[in-house]
């Protein structure tokens, strides 16, 4: 690639590095094919673009219907380098990543390599550098869907790598590694609130933390109460290119529709089919994907979305309060017993059901206390949010200058 950084690093004694010198990456890796013949190794990995490798899911664990299904496993020790064959254009970094997790299992469809110690951390960081993802997409064969590419094994380990002299990578590597560090601080604290707002939340809706008004007296008792009383369903629906915006419904909440959600094209005569209209500030969930937390307040604004979410407006109570209630995990665990269906993935809580859960509600008042507490804390997590999204762009930035 012949890549020319624009920002380089200089020796302690204030000389310039050599010129990086390119190699194949075959020249400073190898590859790995240890078959799990024996099945000592339990723990199945998996290689996400967005989060790298990380342990499989309780449902794929299911899937694998008996150990003869795993014989054929590559294993993958602590510190290899695994590849996805097929890179994503949409991917946020690159299909390569360094497994921290530990001895364990991974599909025979990845490329697992071996790197020695020296190169480790450098490979680390170059790999997740634009210019590599760039090059690989550049040569990669077009699949049969716009957005899927791949990349030989063979080829792949062909590829060619800047690599800088041994005292320059470890400049860049101790660089980086400490801004990566300030980030994982920033990811603790964030943890932190979010561990500590959670135990506050647990300890405000069973009642165990109560608030009092502002002259110090005490709130009325707690009724009970059905969630129909305080909440309406929705039942509007507009045809698309009517006037409101496509948006959809995830676990992050609503959200515009993105190409990552968009599969109209799967829908015939998309034109005249009846979408469900939410507006902004009403309560939205998914009947299918409750379990997975797909249930938030609409602060994103009026639109249509998929007519299997279901919608409500707040009366009688307060928004944000309501809010928090019916995300928090206790109360997604009391509805989830009214979930119908014999498939597991397609389990759903229907609305007629949702609205005969039985709810605590404190009194109006009591609700905005309980309610501006935990948006305080909210905030924090945010403001950490965004900070931690700073230093990324800035490592980002860095990494543009470093490898191009």
């Amino acid at each position: 690639m012949n890549a020319v950084p624009k920002l380089r690093f200089k020796d302690d004694d204030g000389s310039d590095f050599p010129d990086w010198e390119e190699v194949a990456l075959s020249e400073i890796a190898e590859r790995s094919t240890e078959k799990n013949k024996d099945l000592e190794l339990t723990l199945v990995l998996t290689n996400s673009a967005v989060q790298g490798v990380v342990v499989q899911t309780e449902y794929f664990d299911k899937s694998i219907a008996n150990e003869a299904n795993i014989s054929g496993y590559y294993k993958v020790r602590k510190s290899d380098f695994v590849y996805n064959p097929r890179i994503s254009s949409l991917a946020p970094v690159g299909p390569i990543s360094q497994n921290m997790k530990g001895d364990g299992i991974m599909s025979p469809l990845y490329t697992v390599f071996r790197v020695g110690e020296p190169y480790q951390r450098f490979l680390n960081v170059y790999f997740k550098s634009s210019v590599w993802f760039d090059y690989m997409r550049s040569i990669a064969n077009q699949g049969a869907r716009h957005d899927r590419m791949n990349i030989t094994t063979s080829d792949f380990m062909a590829l060619p790598i800047d690599l800088p002299c041994s005292r320059e990578r470890e400049k860049i590597a101790l660089f980086l590694s400490s801004v990566d560090k300030k980030i994982d601080l920033l990811r603790q604290k964030k943890n932190a609130l979010e561990l500590y707002k959670k135990g506050l939340m647990q300890k405000i809706f069973s009642q165990e933390i109560r608030f009092k008004g502002d002259d110090g007296s005490d709130f009325p008792e707690w009724e009970e109460v059905a969630l129909g009383d305080v909440l309406r369903e929705r039942k509007e629906y507009s045809e698309k290119n009517k006037g409101y915006p496509h948006i959809s419904l995830t676990v992050e909440g609503v959200v515009p529709k993105s190409e990552r959600y968009d599969r109209d094209f799967l829908v015939k005569d998309d034109d005249t089919k009846k979408y469900k209209v939410t507006r902004q500030g009403d309560i939205c969930y998914n009947p299918a994907n409750l379990k997975f937390g797909v249930i938030d307040v609409n602060r994103w604004g009026d639109g249509i979305f998929s007519p299997i979410y279901v919608t409500f407006e707040a009366k009688g109570a307060s928004l944000d309060y309501v809010g928090y209630l019916v995300r928090h995990s206790s109360f997604i665990n009391k509805v989830r017993k009214f979930e119908q269906g014999t498939v597991y993935e397609r389990q759903a809580v229907h609305p007629e059901h949702f609205v005969q859960a039985i709810i605590n509600l404190p009194c109006l008042l009591e609700q905005q206390k309980i309610a501006s507490f935990l948006s305080a804390i909210d905030s924090k997590i945010q403001k950490t949010s965004a900070q931690i999204e700073q230093m990324e762009t800035f490592k980002k930035g860095l990494l543009q200058q470093m490898f191009i």
